[in-house]
C-alpha cells in the first residue's frame, strides 16, 4: 500500500487542521472536501477506521442546533441558521454519526438543509471537491446565497465552517484513540 489509512487519517486531519485556520473561502470549501472524504463518501475513511479500530463515532454539537427547525427564528425569518458548534451554548449534546448528519442548522426560505446536503453542496458545487452546476433548485439556493455578514464571510461560509470544526474534533478523538492502540 502506498500511504497507510491511519496515515491518510492523519494527514488528512492535519489539512484540515490548517484550512479552518485560514480565512480564505477556498479553503474552506476544500475543508468541505476533506469532510466529505472522512464521513460522507461511499466509503468514508474516519467510518472505516472507527469500525476497524472499533470506535463509536460520537459529534458534539449545541443543542440549539437540534431543535432549529422547530424555533420561533426559524418560522419567521427568510434566512435564519444556528451553529451546530457546542460553543458558546450552554448546552451540547453528543450525537451518532447518522443524526449528525441529519441535524438542520439552515434555512433558506423555503427550505431547510441538513448537515449532509451543506457538505454536499460545498463539494459539488462550490468547489469543495467539484465545480458542478447545481443539481436542483433546492441546491441553487443554497450554492447562490449571498447573504453577508458584518465581517463579509456569506451565512454558509458559517455554517459549513461550523459543521468542519466539529467533524475535526470527533475525529481527532479518533486519532486519537487509533495512537493509544498501536
Amino acid at each position: 500500500m502506498f500511504i497507510t489509512r491511519e496515515k491518510l487519517f492523519s494527514d488528512t486531519l492535519e489539512d484540515l487542521t490548517t484550512r479552518l485556520a485560514s480565512d480564505k473561502d477556498y479553503d474552506l470549501v476544500r475543508a468541505a472536501g476533506l469532510c466529505r472524504q472522512l464521513i460522507l463518501d461511499k466509503k468514508p475513511l474516519g467510518v472505516y477506521l472507527a469500525k476497524k479500530y472499533q470506535y463509536k463515532l460520537q459529534f458534539k454539537v449545541s443543542k440549539n442546533s437540534i431543535i432549529a427547525p422547530q424555533t420561533d427564528m426559524v418560522k419567521w425569518s427568510i434566512i435564519s441558521w444556528v451553529t451546530v458548534l457546542p460553543d458558546p451554548w450552554p448546552e451540547s449534546e453528543i450525537v451518532a454519526l447518522k443524526k449528525f448528519l441529519s441535524i438542520t442548522p439552515l434555512k433558506i426560505s423555503p427550505y431547510y438543509f441538513n448537515v449532509t446536503e451543506i457538505l454536499r453542496a460545498a463539494c459539488h458545487c462550490m468547489g469543495g471537491i467539484h465545480s458542478f452546476e447545481p443539481e436542483n433548485e433546492k441546491e441553487a439556493v443554497l450554492n447562490n446565497l449571498e447573504w453577508k455578514k458584518p465581517d463579509d464571510h456569506r451565512t454558509n461560509y458559517f455554517a459549513i465552517s461550523a459543521i468542519c470544526k466539529v467533524i475535526l474534533t470527533a475525529m481527532k478523538e479518533l486519532e486519537n484513540k487509533i495512537g493509544q492502540l498501536k
